[in-house]
C-alpha cells in the first residue's frame, strides 16, 4: 500500500480482492493500523464473508478509510445457503449489510437465482431479501444466466449422477446451457422456465426502481454530513 501511494500520487482508492482479508481479527487489526499510518489518506474497499463483519469491526474499518465492502451472499434462503455450504444465514447477511451502513461503509452483495434444487418461492425469497436489505443497485443479481455447472465442482458431479451416460458432445435436446458457435455444449445451466424468469426479472426491476423510504434517505444524508 505504501509503495502504491508513493509511486502513484493520483491513486486515492484501492480495492482488495481477498475473501480472507477480514477472517482473522488480529490480522485485520494490524492491517488497519498500517492503513492509518499510510503516507497519505486513501479510501479502500474489500470483499468479506458476512459472518466476519459486526458493528465494531465495521466501525474500525471505516475509521481506517474503508468505504465499500462486498459480500457474496448468493441467496436469501437459509435452506439453500446451507446446501451450498456457505456457513452463514440470511440473518447474518442482513446484519453485516446493516453494520456496514451504520458505520458509513457502502455495502454491496452478489446473488444467484437458479441454484440447484431452488424453488420459485425461494427465488422470490432472495428478491425479498434484496428489497429488505435496501441494497437496490448495490445488489448484483444473476437471474437470466442461471448457475453454470463447471466440471470438477460438486454440483456438476451431482448433475452427472442425475444424467448417467451424459455426453458433452451430444447433449439431450432442449437442455439449458451455454453453447459454442458449433453448437457444442460448454456448460449446462440450472435455470427457471422462461415465464418464471420473466416474473423474477420484473420483480427485481420493481425493487431496483422503487424510491427509498424517506427515513432511509434521511439516515444516508446524515451519515454523509458526519463524514465531511
Amino acid at each position: 500500500v505504501t509503495s502504491v501511494l508513493n509511486d502513484y500520487p493520483l491513486i486515492d482508492n484501492i480495492v482488495f480482492f481477498d475473501d480472507s482479508l477480514t477472517l482473522s481479527r488480529d490480522y485485520l487489526k494490524d492491517l488497519l493500523e498500517v492503513f492509518r499510518k499510510a503516507p497519505r489518506p486513501f479510501k479502500w474497499g474489500c470483499w468479506s464473508r458476512a459472518n466476519a463483519i459486526d458493528p465494531e469491526t465495521a466501525r474500525a474499518m471505516a475509521q481506517a478509510g474503508c468505504s465499500t465492502i462486498s459480500f457474496g451472499l448468493e441467496s436469501g434462503s437459509d435452506r439453500l445457503l446451507a446446501a451450498m455450504g456457505k456457513g452463514v444465514t440470511a440473518a447474518q447477511g442482513l446484519a453485516a449489510v446493516e453494520a456496514c451502513r451504520a458505520a458509513g461503509i457502502r455495502p454491496r452483495a452478489t446473488f444467484i437465482i437458479g441454484l440447484p434444487g431452488e424453488t420459485f418461492s425461494e427465488a422470490m425469497e432472495t428478491l425479498s431479501f434484496v428489497e429488505r436489505s435496501g441494497l437496490r443497485h448495490d445488489a448484483s443479481v444473476a437471474i437470466q444466466d442461471g448457475l453454470k455447472y463447471y466440471p470438477g465442482s460438486e454440483w456438476c458431479s451431482d448433475f452427472m449422477k442425475d444424467h448417467p451416460g451424459f455426453d458433452w458432445d451430444n447433449p439431450p435436446p432442449g437442455l439449458p446451457g451455454n453453447y459454442d458457435p458449433d453448437g457444442r455444449l460448454l456448460v449446462p445451466v440450472c435455470r427457471f422456465p422462461a415465464e418464471q424468469n420473466l416474473m423474477l426479472r420484473e420483480r427485481l426491476h420493481r425493487i431496483l426502481t422503487a424510491r427509498r423510504p424517506l427515513w432511509r434517505r434521511g439516515i444516508g444524508y446524515a451519515l454523509r454530513l458526519l463524514r465531511r
